[in-house]
Order: C-alpha cells, then structure tokens, then sequence
C-alpha cells in the first residue's frame, strides 16, 4: 500500500458483514473489477456486507447488503468479531469498522449482484481453493469464527 500523506482527509464508516454458514460452509463472493466503488479489492473474496446507511440498524442493514450482494434472505444472526479496515481512496482515506455476524440464510440459492463475479462455499476445516485469496486480515476472523463454533455450534441455533 502506497503512504499517504500525514493530512489525507479520513472518512469513517460503520459496516456489517455476513458470514453466511449453511451446511458447515462459508460463503464467500469475488469483488469483480466491475464494482462500483472501484476499491483494490478486485479478484479478492470477501464476506457479504457493506456500509450502513444513516439511521440503520445492523440487522436492517445486513439483511439489505445480503439481499442486494446475493439475493438471500436472513433468519438469524449472531455477532462474533469486530476489526478496523483502512481503505485507500482517491485523496482520502477511508476509515471502516466492521462487526462481523454469522448469518443463517433461508436457502442457499445464490444470485450474484454486477459487483462481484463469482462465489464459493467453503468448508473452513480444509484448506482454501487454489486461486482463492480473501481480503487482507481475515484470517483472523475465520480463526474467531472457528473458536466460537467449537464450542457453541452456529448449525445448532438457526
């Protein structure tokens, strides 16, 4: 990442992301080049969710991203894991703190919006795909994510 300059403007944002658990597996989407928001996340997979909108809550604005991003509706959900993202935009900077929440979806039918390209369902007790790269700093999470479900299964509370 190329440094910014002392005095770039930061904005801050609050996101909520979804890892959408179904059959023991996560559910990742590719950013494609396409996106509207053109950040560097191109070719890189991510987890469902975004931006909240003014006067949102996580639950409204979660099951909107998840609509939007892939069509799916949610029925439950369950924070698990928080983390601070900086994301280099022209002339600024933007400052991004995202709760991440487990989110059991009604089905698994999947429709990609125009902002990605391609998705997996992926069991995280084995290795990523070949060709699989997630966002920076999602190891973490996955890790988070692994420790809750050892001891508090997620495919039992939906």
């Amino acid at each position: 990442m190329t440094a910014m300059p002392y005095d770039t403007p930061i904005v801050n944002y609050t996101a909520a992301k979804g890892l959408i658990w179904h059959d023991q597996k996560i559910l990742f989407i590719r950013e494609a080049e396409r996106y509207v928001d053109g950040t560097p996340n191109a070719g890189l997979y991510d987890v469902v969710g975004g931006r909240l909108e003014p006067g949102e809550s996580w639950e409204e604005g979660l099951a909107r991203e998840v609509e939007e991003e892939v069509g799916l509706s949610i029925q439950t959900i369950y924070p698990f894991y928080t983390a601070t993202f900086r994301v280099p935009r022209p002339g600024l900077i933007w400052n991004i703190t995202a709760v991440f929440f487990v989110v059991i979806p009604s089905s698994n039918d999947v429709c990609l919006s125009s902002d990605h390209d391609h998705f997996i369902w992926w069991d995280p007790n084995t290795p990523l795909p070949d060709g699989v790269r997630l966002l920076s700093g999602y190891d973490k999470m996955i890790e988070q994510f692994n420790f809750y479900n050892r001891y508090i299964p997620f495919s039992e509370m939906g």
